[in-house]
């Protein structure tokens, strides 16, 4: 009899350590494949504004006003019933593995942009007005994510060297680089390249 109970105990540890560790896979690639799925549309989503960069019409500003290895600040009429009738001033940045975007509107009042959020202020679970994540689980440590071109751009230059001269970006190269838990397989990559819409940018 005590050699059954102990066959018994041993079998229903192993099946519960084969299910712990199953499901503990389970979550682990499940959270993989969100965040992969995550920075994907991330991807899309900075492809599709940046394309639409323009200088808003009257004002002594440049379509990109900020052009960082992790962050960019840039102008563009991105939604389908701007706010004044102005291009959005948008904000990409990567702050503590999250990538995040934030957004300001011009106001007619001051004749100016109102302040982007403080986007180094995110913190994750609390309320952060203005603040979106667009991808987290971001590893690229301290590798650039976006990487700038000239009108030169064939696919093979080496990007603008810093600081970038504003003036002379028509093109944008993103990557990111996601990890969920820092170990194997390699982290998912991707990468989008992107050519300004507006020929006179």
């Amino acid at each position: 009899m005590v050699i059954v109970c102990g066959i018994v105990a041993v079998l229903s540890t192993s099946v519960y350590l084969i299910f712990v560790n199953g499901n503990r896979l389970f979550t682990l690639q499940n959270n993989a494949a969100i965040a992969e799925n995550q920075a994907l549309k991330s991807s899309l989503v900075m492809q599709r504004e940046l394309r639409e960069a323009r200088a808003p019409e009257g004002l002594d500003l440049q379509p990109i006003e900020e052009a960082g290895i992790q962050s960019i600040i840039f102008y563009a009429d991105i939604s389908d019933e701007p706010v004044n009738n102005r291009e959005e001033k948008i904000q990409y940045l990567l702050h503590n593995g999250y990538l995040l975007r934030g957004t300001a509107y011009f106001d007619n009042d001051s004749q100016s942009y109102n302040n982007l959020p403080d986007l180094t202020s995110y913190n994750p679970g609390a309320d952060n007005p203005g603040i979106q994540v667009m991808a987290q689980y971001v590893v690229n440590g301290v590798d650039p994510i976006f990487y700038y071109y000239d009108q030169d751009y064939t696919g093979v230059e080496n990007p603008l060297g810093y600081p970038i001269n504003l003036g002379s970006v028509k093109v944008i190269k993103t990557h990111l680089k996601i990890d969920v838990n820092s170990r194997p397989p390699e982290p998912y990559t991707h990468e989008t390249t992107i050519q300004f819409r507006n020929p006179n940018l």
